[in-house]
Parts: structure tokens; C-alpha cells; sequence
């Protein structure tokens, strides 16, 4: 698959508006630096990378606690299809959903489908129960990713865009996700299921730094609403 990967990469279309506008000098390190890493846009990328970082917990043991209910592995795997098949119909659908909501709006109620998701995940312990919440991937994934995508776009200068999406990769599929992965297996080692709720809590505080930052900087805010 990844090398199939490599091989479509080098038939993708041109972007012809890419190739014939004229090149912007490049920024001064120091501006980009100021702008990644001392602006609004960290706290942002915090919000957005503990989100994401909060299915920890799913992706890493979910399956070993369902087994344990009794769910055989065939259904598990429905499970994870049910999560899978509706993500990819949000994102095919991602300009309508971006058009009607707005970015901010999108990366919010992502958030918030998250807190719901993995507050009552804690608890549920019924195969329908669990298929339900699995279609909350649309929202606590995907409409946090989409959100973060086109906020990425619109708050951050068009020559910085390439770093800004390496840095939100590296921390949200790295380092925080490394780190909430060892929180729950130390949590789920202990509190079994309820480790659920320490990512809930993780989505409580990516909510309140994004709701923060809507309200409190002029940047996030216009990107939300463009």
C-alpha cells in the first residue's frame, strides 16, 4: 500500500497556479518562527493535537477491552468499519459541511462529539451501545480534522503552510499521541474501561483552549468564520 502510495504521488496532476505564479521570497526563519511558535497558532495546534491524541485509548485498546465483553473478532472488525465508513463520508462530503458550518464551527462540534463519546464509552458495555458511538468518529476524527485542515489553511500564510502542517502532524500523531497512549495503558492497567474518561478530559481541555482562542484571538477567529 505505501508503495502504491509513492508511485500515485508522482501522477498527480500539476497545479498550474503553483507553477506559474510568481514565487514569494521566503520568509526570514525568525518570522516563521515567530509565527509557529509565539503566536496564538501553538495553542491552537495544542487544541487540536490533544483532540486527536484522545482516541488513545481506541485505537490502542479498545479492541482488547470489547474481546473481553464477549464480542467476537468478526463483529470487532465491524466495529472498527462502522468508525472507518462514516469518517470517509464526512470527508467526502467536507465542502458542503465547511460551507454550511464554517471551520470553527466544524472544529468544535468535533471536539464536543468527542467528550460525548468517550464519557459514555466508559461505561458501555452492550455491542448496539458501542456500534452507536462508533459512528461518533464523523465527529470526535473526522470534523476535528477537517476543522484543523481548513483553519490551517486560512490563518496560516500560504509559504508557511508546508511546516505548519509538519509541526501539527508531529505533535498530534507524535508526541501527544505517544504520550496518551502510555496514560491509558497505565490508566486502563488500573481502572480497566474508565480509562475512557482521562480521554474525555483531554477533549474538555481541547475544547476550552478552542473556545478560548475563538473568542480571544482576532486570527482564530476570522479563519473560523471564513
Amino acid at each position: 500500500a505505501m508503495g502504491l502510495t509513492v508511485v500515485s504521488a508522482f501522477v498527480l496532476p500539476a497545479e498550474p497556479d503553483a507553477l506559474t505564479a510568481r514565487r514569494k521570497p521566503s520568509t526570514p526563519g525568525m518570522g516563521a518562527r515567530r509565527f509557529l511558535l509565539a503566536s496564538s497558532f501553538p495553542v491552537f495546534l495544542l487544541a487540536a493535537g490533544l483532540q486527536q491524541s484522545s482516541h488513545a485509548m481506541l485505537y490502542s485498546f479498545s479492541s482488547i477491552h470489547w474481546h473481553s465483553l464477549g464480542i467476537d473478532p468478526f463483529t470487532i472488525g465491524l466495529l472498527w468499519t462502522v468508525a472507518v465508513t462514516i469518517e470517509v463520508a464526512v470527508l467526502a462530503f467536507s465542502n458542503s459541511i465547511i460551507n454550511r458550518f464554517g471551520p470553527g464551527r466544524v472544529f468544535v462540534i468535533g471536539i464536543a462529539g468527542g467528550i460525548v463519546r468517550w464519557t459514555l464509552m466508559a461505561f458501555a458495555t452492550s455491542l448496539p451501545l458501542i456500534m452507536v458511538l462508533q459512528t461518533l468518529h464523523a465527529a470526535s476524527f473526522a470534523m476535528t480534522h477537517l476543522g484543523t485542515m481548513h483553519m490551517i489553511r486560512l490563518m496560516v500564510p500560504e509559504h508557511m503552510r508546508n511546516r505548519a502542517q509538519g509541526i501539527y502532524s508531529a505533535l498530534s500523531g507524535g508526541v501527544l499521541m505517544s504520550g496518551a497512549i502510555w496514560l491509558a495503558g497505565s490508566v486502563y492497567a488500573q481502572h480497566g474501561i474508565l480509562a475512557y474518561l482521562v480521554m474525555a478530559a483531554m477533549s474538555v481541555v481541547s475544547l476550552g483552549l478552542g473556545l478560548a482562542l475563538l473568542r480571544l484571538s482576532p486570527r482564530v477567529r476570522a479563519a473560523a468564520v471564513a
